[in-house]
């Protein structure tokens, strides 16, 4: 993905905020790759290290925040629930074929909680 050549670039993501900020440094370098720089500064930057210099915690996180506000449209659950559809559950039920109804019956037979009934 990254080598594809366009002049506009657009991620639609879940929450790579939350999740690990690799995944978010991935996303931005995607956009454009000067905003956060080259990985090692950005993981030396934003990482603490332990003894053997494996990631063991983040840090400047405010900072690394206030660096990416410009490029982040960041959209809550709590701030577009009124906007949302209502709920709709539908269930649909679908007959086992022949083969899946055996292995459903073997399957059953065979469990710990068919033995204790």
């Amino acid at each position: 993905m990254k080598r594809l050549e366009s002049r506009y670039a657009f991620v639609l993501t879940g929450t790579p905020i939350e999740n690990r900020i690799d995944e978010l440094y991935s996303i931005i370098n995607f956009l454009d790759p000067s905003i956060l720089g080259p990985l090692f500064r950005f993981n030396r930057e934003y990482f603490t290290f332990d003894d053997r210099g494996r990631p063991a915690g983040y840090r400047n996180l405010g900072k690394l925040s206030e660096r990416i506000a410009p490029y982040l449209l960041r959209r809550r659950k709590s701030d577009v629930e009124t906007e949302l559809p209502a709920r709709v559950n539908r269930t649909h039920f679908v007959s086992l074929s022949p083969k899946q109804h055996v292995a459903y019956k073997e399957y059953t037979m065979s469990s710990p909680a068919s033995s204790a009934s």
